[in-house]
């Protein structure tokens, strides 16, 4: 998938928190998004992943603009967040976590295939399982499997 910004701006009031940023993002590639504090940054991936809109500008996916406004939509774009505070609850399993909010609308099986299948790819080396406790996990796993998670549920 491709990403593109064009010309994103976003201000609050007087502040003006990302000015005409442009940017394409190929598939695969891993950039990193560098400022001091209040610079932009988590704005700026707000944006990109629907939390917030910009005051003008477009985003891009393959091509097309963006077909979505909100995160829901941003999700079933293909397009996720982990967030700088993740909401983990680490008595639970990363099943139970990944399904909390879903409690009925969601075949639990399925769910658990599904995460087995994204996490089970050799590229991720999980060392653990969808049965894990997150307290067991190490932050850096922790977050892996917020990346699957996340995966998952766009699928």
């Amino acid at each position: 998938m491709r990403i593109e910004l064009r010309n994103i701006t976003k201000r609050f009031g007087a502040l003006v928190a990302n000015d005409a940023i442009s940017l394409t993002l190929d598939s695969g590639q891993i950039v990193g998004v560098l400022g001091e504090n209040g610079a932009g940054k988590s704005t700026l991936m707000k944006i990109i992943s629907g939390y917030q809109p910009a005051d003008s500008g477009q985003v891009w996916l393959d091509g097309r603009r963006a077909p979505y406004t909100t995160p829901h939509g941003a999700i079933a774009a293909g397009i996720g967040m982990l967030h700088q505070d993740p909401l983990d609850v680490a008595a639970f399993t990363v099943i139970e976590d990944f399904v909390l909010g879903f409690e009925g609308a969601l075949d639990y099986s399925a769910a658990r295939a599904q995460l087995d299948g994204v996490c089970g790819q050799p590229a991720l080396r999980c060392r653990r399982t969808p049965r894990s406790r997150r307290s067991r996990l190490r932050s850096g796993s922790s977050s892996k499997w917020r990346v699957c998670s996340r995966s998952a549920c766009a699928r």
